[in-house]
């Protein structure tokens, strides 16, 4: 399908030696992110009228890709909306995200790229990156394949996941895996040591279901695992084996509890 305003999109079905030299690129964009992000709100153009937005969303259960007329390609995560000034501002390009993007970042040093989300602002000027940003979680995750991005006022170079809290505290996470975090741009869910309460939230966005976990003694239990073009089923039963639980179906609806509460 194609979306006006000159971008493009394709929705996709989610099936139940210059390694110093990029240091050095890396630690230049941080210093002009991180420098410059005072003076870009300062000096922002005063127009008489807000810009156009053009809103786009992805439902649960599928993924959407699409280009801006500035050639940043941006792939939307399940039941992620995301929206932006038609055209972009002549000094910044702001994008505000509530969900799951994935941003290839066309370099432009004299416009930097703002993804906006409900914690913060997340700052690139040509780079490669994704951000978790749901709005009912009590986390964002940013990270980093390619270049690096200012997370509030905290540096995120490639390679590195870093997490923001409602109250705006930026930390980074030293075991996190960025190829995990991404997982899903190559049709995949990556869970490693995640709670399942979340991993519930996610397989239901993925496979457009209602995935509750009925028992707090289960909420915190690790999750680890791979999964891709698995039926829900199948991926619900290894899960529910790994965590000691079982699980239930009611329509679109599915309840995770312990052995004793399901039967």
């Amino acid at each position: 399908m194609r979306f006006g305003f000159g971008a493009e999109a394709r929705l996709a079905p989610r099936r139940s030696g210059g390694g110093g030299r990029r240091g050095m690129i890396a630690a230049a964009i941080v210093a002009t992110l991180l420098g410059a992000s005072g003076a870009w709100w300062i000096g922002r153009e005063r127009s008489a009228a807000p810009p156009a937005m053009r809103d786009y969303a992805t439902p649960k259960g599928r993924r959407a890709v699409f280009r801006l007329l500035d050639g940043t390609e941006i792939m939307l995560n399940a039941d992620t909306r995301l929206r932006a000034p038609v055209p972009f501002a002549a000094r910044q390009r702001d994008v505000y995200l509530d969900g799951e993007g994935f941003f290839s970042v066309v370099h432009d040093v004299a416009r930097p790229f703002v993804v906006h989300t409900s914690g913060g602002a997340v700052r690139a000027i040509g780079t490669k990156f994704g951000i978790r940003a749901y709005g009912d979680a009590a986390r964002e995750r940013v990270a980093v394949i390619e270049g690096a991005v200012a997370v509030s006022e905290t540096a995120v170079r490639a390679g590195q996941v870093a997490t923001r809290s409602r109250a705006g505290a930026v930390g980074l996470l030293a075991r996190a895996k960025v190829q995990n975090e991404l997982a899903w741009t190559r049709g995949r869910l990556v869970f490693e040591s995640v709670p399942l309460v979340e991993v519930a939230e996610r397989l239901g966005r993925w496979y457009d279901l209602d995935v509750r976990v009925g028992d707090r003694a289960l909420a915190g239990r690790p999750v680890t695992g791979s999964y891709g073009d698995e039926p829900v089923s199948q991926v619900l039963t290894l899960i529910t084996a790994a965590v000691g639980a079982r699980y239930q179906w009611h329509g679109r609806s599915v309840t995770i509890a312990t052995a004793a509460a399901a039967r």
